[in-house]
This record gives structure tokens, sequence and C-alpha cells, in this order.
């Protein structure tokens, strides 16, 4: 069937199957816990992780055969959540999110006060950290333009956080008290790091329930996404429980509740658009459950916007023609694209079966298809290209929005913390746990690895230790008729059964039991680099 090596590398273990030219699959960690908050990609197609590692930070890139090249962590001696991570035209690293570090350390800092939210830049090398700072709120999301400077989304309640000229100044309120309201920023920092070149709140009040305590209790907006044109203007995504965000004349939908979408001139002194993606809300108590969420967004040179997230809206703008015009039962993903003015969807369509189905993040290609990745629990989930039955998803509609033109299924936690996609075409992809992939659209997926774990208790998290009976997972790495190892005279075990040989630091080592997706193996009693 096929041999597959494990390999102890710059204190990450990983593994590489026979896979087509520029594809690959890794786990990254070490004895610490690792979580991916986001994956780029570069020209070159060279991938970039970030996320947070024992409440720290911590970025890495590795090359198109998934070897790690650069590493670097920033602590704060706290909690430092990265949720976010961009490369520059020159690859200086940014990282943002949220802290409750008192001791980040801190370079030309726009804020030296702690908290809640941080921003930090590293050299392309990370040898260097050319600023952190501290922010006044806290970070979601981040993005950068053609100059690097720099546009950040979240959350505050801080009627301090900083509004400028022309942006709108939502009202907050503390939380803990009555009628606590957060609002959604959308801020632009300059590249140098010195100062904020543009900042605004958005904030609504009004919900849509009943009874004293709907009236008196808590109101959130918050961004969850952001990004920017190539002339400059950004978008804002996010999601709210009040239906009277100040939302802009002539909007797609100027009521509503959930999703929204706002875009700010390149000038950053005016809204071009703020609306709603749909009105449909469940009263739920107190508190109002929207019926549409969004998770990512995108935009491209022409001012469109691009949008991904899930929807149990029969009244979500799908739009004729679209591939899924309808929803298919349950909760269903979405992907959407909205026109420069905000007022139209350009095209717009559900993705999913009869189950729940939700997108988390979304990619544009040079062409102008939309990648999407997400979790399903639909059995009838679109699975065209791919050979698993897991409750991950990478799919792609193309740029009219009329033909999903990919579709694999994949293993739990393996694809839908983040997408990107390089200049090749190349699909980058990361589950939440340090599962790093590479896939090419245009080749059949080859037998991989997706799961390691001890074979008698354990998570799926991809450690191994010397002389340790060991569980590798992957759709069709092995036979389709299992079968066990059998001892030889002096009691040793195979190293090749049923056409699979499996490899630790490039030795061969003593295989248990094989199947279709799943082999059996025991470590060396030595492992280098561990």
């Amino acid at each position: 069937m096929g041999t597959y090596g494990l390999y102890r590398m710059a204190a990450a273990l990983c593994f590489l199957a026979a896979l087509p030219a520029a594809d690959f699959t890794t786990y990254i960690g070490d004895a610490n816990d690792y979580r991916v908050a986001r994956v780029m990609a570069d020209a070159s197609g060279n991938t970039y992780v970030a996320g947070s590692r024992d409440g720290g930070i911590f970025v890495m890139k590795l090359d198109t055969a998934g070897k790690i090249v650069l590493f670097a962590t920033l602590s704060g001696k706290g909690t430092d959540q990265p949720n976010d991570l961009a490369v520059d035209a020159v690859g200086n690293l940014y990282v943002a999110g949220a802290t409750g570090s008192t001791l980040l350390p801190l370079r030309n800092a726009l804020q030296s006060t702690p908290g809640p939210g941080f921003v930090v830049k590293f050299n392309p090398d990370a040898t260097q950290l050319l600023y952190s700072t501290y922010f006044p709120g806290a970070i979601q999301a981040l993005a950068l333009d053609a100059a690097a400077n720099i546009y950040v989304t979240g959350s505050t309640y801080s009627a301090a956080f900083p509004v400028t000229p022309g942006l709108p100044a939502g009202t907050v309120n503390p939380p803990g008290g009555l009628e606590a309201t957060s609002a959604a920023f959308i801020t632009k920092i300059s590249a140098a790091g010195d100062k904020i070149l543009y900042s605004g709140r958005i904030s609504g009040h009004e919900k849509g329930c009943t009874g004293s305590s709907c009236f008196l209790g808590g109101r959130f907006t918050m961004g969850s996404a952001i990004a920017v044109d190539a002339a400059g203007n950004a978008y804002l995504a996010g999601n709210t429980d009040t239906f009277d965000l100040p939302t802009t004349t002539g909007a797609l939908l100027g009521l509503g509740t959930g999703a929204f979408v706002a875009k700010v001139n390149a000038a950053g002194t005016a809204l071009v658009y703020l609306t709603y993606l749909g009105l449909a809300a469940s009263p739920l108590g107190v508190d109002t459950l929207a019926a549409n969420s969004v998770t990512g967004i995108a935009a491209d040179a022409a001012g469109n916007a691009y949008l991904t997230g899930s929807t149990f809206d029969d009244l979500f703008p799908a739009t004729k023609g679209a591939y899924q015009a309808s929803r298919a039962g349950g909760t269903d993903a979405f992907a959407a694209k909205l026109n420069p003015l905000g007022t139209a969807m350009v095209w717009a369509t559900y993705l999913g079966g009869k189950g729940d189905d939700a997108a988390d993040a979304i990619a544009v290609d040079a062409s102008g298809n939309v990648w999407v990745s997400g979790t399903t629990a639909s059995a009838d989930f679109p699975n065209r290209q791919g050979w698993s039955q897991g409750g991950d998803f990478v799919a792609e509609v193309n740029a009219a929005g009329t033909a999903l033109t990919y579709s694999a299924r994949l293993p739990a936690d393996t694809a839908a913390a983040s997408v990107a996609v390089d200049a090749a075409g190349t699909v980058h992809l990361a589950g939440s746990d340090g599962l790093v992939s590479t896939v090419s659209p245009t080749q059949p997926w080859a037998p991989r690895i997706f799961g390691i774990a001890n074979s008698a208790f354990g998570p799926v998290g991809g450690r191994i230790v010397g002389a340790e009976a060991i569980s590798i997972y992957g759709p069709h790495i092995g036979p389709t008729t299992p079968m066990t190892a059998v001892a030889d005279a002096s009691g040793t075990m195979p190293n090749s059964l049923g056409g699979v040989q499996v490899t630790i630091n490039g030795s061969p080592v003593p295989l248990l039991y094989v199947s279709d997706s799943q082999v059996n193996a025991v470590t060396p009693l030595y492992l280098s680099g561990l």
C-alpha cells in the first residue's frame, strides 16, 4: 500500500506520507498543547501557522515539503490568545489576539498598559521583535494593506475606546451591570505601529425579545473577521443580537439580527455601507438566537466582499441560479459575494446537507473561486473529491457561485480551523489541534495519515514516546482486509505487513495490525530528538 514516515523535527512531531508533489500532512507540536488560530500561505507556497502554545504565542513557517523552517514563541506569563496571523510582502509576521498577561514583552508600543488585546510583529526569520504592543480591545482578526498598515477588529465594552471623525461612535456599557453593551470595533494602525490612523465602534441596543429581563439584559456586537482590498477599503464582518445597528441607506438589509457586514472607505472617514445579512432570529429567554452567523470575510480588487458562516434562515438572501438556492435542513454553511456598494448579493448559496453544517474560514483564489472549510454532521454533505466520512470539510464554489467544483470530507479537526490558497492554487488547511495539510485540488487524494494516538488510550494528538504501541489513523492507508501481525520464531514482529511499512526517523518499525483506516505499530525504545 505504501510507506509512511514519522519524523521528529524542530521539537515537533511530523509525519509525511507518499503524496503528490507539494502536498503534505503534518502535526506541529511538542509536549505542550498547541491550538491553531490561523494558517496562511505566501507566493512561494510556504505555510505559516500561528496560535497558542502552553498559554503563550507561537508562530511558525513550514516549507513546501512540510518541514518546519521557522519557529518562534512569545509569552506575557499569563494567558495570551492569538486569534489571527498576517504576512506582509517582505515576510514580516503579524499576530494579534486577546491577552490577560501583564508582562508581555513590549517594543515600540502603542499602548503599554496591559490588555485586553495585543499586536506583535516579527521580522521574516522571527529573530527580532519589531514591535509589540497592548491594544485597548480584544482583537479577533487582523489584516494588512499593501503598505503594511494593520487593520483589526474585535469587541469592546470601553467608552474610552478611540473613535475618529466620520466613523460610528456606538455607545457601550460595562459588563456586569444592567444593559451591558459591547461594540464591534474597526481600527487602522500605522505600518510603524506608532499611531491609530482611524477607528470606530459599532453597537446596537434593541433586541428582538420581550419582558423586563430582556430589557435589562446585555447586548453584544462583535467583529469576527476583517479584510482589506487593493484600494485600501476595509471590510468588517461581525455578529450582533441587536436589530438597530447604524445601517446605511440603500444597504442590502437595513434591519435584522445576527450577521452584518460593514465597509470603510480608504480614507477612513466614512462607512461605504453597513448591512445585515438576515432578519430571522429565535428568542430564547433573554437572549436572541440569530439565524445567521458570519465567521469569515475576504475582498477582491473590485471591492466585492466574500462571506462565509452558518445559517438556519429560510430567507437568507441566496440568489437564483446559485449552487444551492434553498436550505437542505438543519443549519447550513453558506458562501456569498456582496457587491462593492453593499446593496445586493452578486451571488449567495447555501452549502450543506440534512444535518448541521457550519463554515469557519474562507479564502479566494486568483480566479475568484471561493474556498471554505468547516464542520459537517450531514451524511449527505457533498463528497465528490473526498474519501472520508469525517466531520470536517473543504469545498470550492466557482467564481459565479453556480457550482460546487470541489468538495471533500476529512477526519474531524483536520481542516475546519483555517484555509488559505497560494498563487499556484494549492490549498493550505489546519485543524485547531495542530494538524496542517496542503492539498493540490487538481490531483486525486493520496492515502495520508490524519491522526496518531496511544493504542490503548489517549487523544489523537500526534505525540509518541519510546517503546509505545501507537495507532495511526487515516483513510485508505492500509489494505481493505484487516491483517494482524504474527511474530516469527524469535518473537520479532514484522516491519512490513499487507504492503504497509512505517518508518520513524527513517527506520522501519514493527507492525501489529493494518487495515484500511488504521495501522498499529511499536515505536523504537529510544527516539532521537525527543
